[in-house]
């Protein structure tokens, strides 16, 4: 499918380049100078000719990335159209790649660095990709929604829980590792463009963010809805159709049970109440989190499999569709 010229559906064939072959095999080998300085001159070449339009796979709030292969992409700051290029550097041991090695869902990690330019692994590789909510590209609404309810929605509802749970662990990992100032760590919820469907998984492609630049205190359930449901404020409930709501609804539901299976807390109910209820109303939906956590407090199932199972019924019924809105059912008030 393609909005407003831009591709929302590509697929790659598995290629490693031969600058890609002997980057690995630096890193793999010990220090030695002669090989670095080849590598960096070979880099040189590669950036000429792939620092160019059919080779950008987008951009974030701060960098421009492109494709090097199926297996690298490279990455620099929107600052400059000609980044310095210096001597290759391995990747130092900063907090965010000490905190990256242990998440599951992160590729933002820096592999090598020529001066100004990073290089990343290339977190689609060969597999089709869809990016999360909306595109940066798209500037007109009827183009935007097309975009969020034919192609993200059916995409990222299709996950199976197991994508959700892996995001929800990493957010909570990442509350454990504090900054010097005291703040814990998250990734940039506020650009959802980073988080892309790869295959059955979730996958973070920007950097990990100190949280109190993000005007966060931490990750919790709220974190979670906002990474998928924030552009629901810029579209009109009456632009969704049945199966829109549907597959927003499966989303929401993984969320929920992503949060209760990672142990990810729900947070502080006067500071994310707001923002869970106007997700609810702008899907269509009667009630607030206070109406949610009561009914799934009530389940007292000890048996993991089986309580989620309980919880996704639960919730599936107070998320009922009735009359093209959803509505909880009296039962649970």
């Amino acid at each position: 499918m393609k909005v407003s010229g831009v591709n929302t559906n590509l697929s790659f064939t598995a290629y490693k380049s031969p600058f890609s072959e002997r980057l690995e095999s630096v890193l793999h080998s010990g220090p030695n100078l002669l090989q670095e300085n080849l590598l960096k001159i070979e880099f040189r070449d590669v950036f000429e000719k792939h620092n160019r339009k059919e080779y950008s796979m987008g951009a974030g709030n701060y960098n421009r990335v492109y494709k090097i292969d199926d297996f690298y992409v490279m990455r620099y700051p929107f600052s400059t159209f000609s980044p310095k290029i210096n001597a290759f550097r391995r990747p130092h041991n900063s907090v965010q790649n000490r905190i990256g090695n242990c998440l599951k869902t992160y590729y933002g990690a820096t592999q090598a660095e020529f001066g100004e330019v990073q290089i990343l692994k290339n977190a689609c590789e060969d597999k089709d990709f869809v990016i999360c909510q909306t595109l940066e590209k798209i500037s007109n609404y009827p183009d935007r929604v097309n975009y969020f309810t034919q192609v993200y929605l059916p995409a990222f509802a299709s996950l199976p829980q197991s994508a959700y749970d892996n995001l929800a662990c990493d957010l909570k990992l990442m509350n454990k590792f504090k900054s010097k100032e005291g703040n814990s760590y998250c990734y940039d919820i506020l650009n959802p463009r980073n988080f892309i469907k790869v295959g059955d998984e979730i996958r973070v492609v920007d950097e990990i963010e100190n949280s109190g630049t993000l005007y966060t205190s931490g990750n919790n359930l709220a974190t979670l809805l906002d990474i998928f449901f924030s552009s629901t404020h810029g579209i009109l409930e009456r632009s969704y159709s049945v199966e829109d709501k549907e597959n927003l609804k499966n989303i929401f539901i993984k969320c929920i049970l992503a949060a209760e299976n990672a142990g990810l807390d729900w947070g502080d109910y006067e500071k994310i109440a707001g923002p869970v209820s106007n997700y609810l109303h702008n899907i269509g939906v009667s009630g607030d989190l206070k109406r949610i956590q009561h009914a799934i407090k009530k389940i007292d199932e000890p048996d993991y499999s089986k309580r989620n199972e309980v919880i996704k019924n639960t919730l599936d019924k107070m998320l009922e569709i009735r009359d093209g809105r959803r509505k909880f059912a009296v039962e649970y008030l």
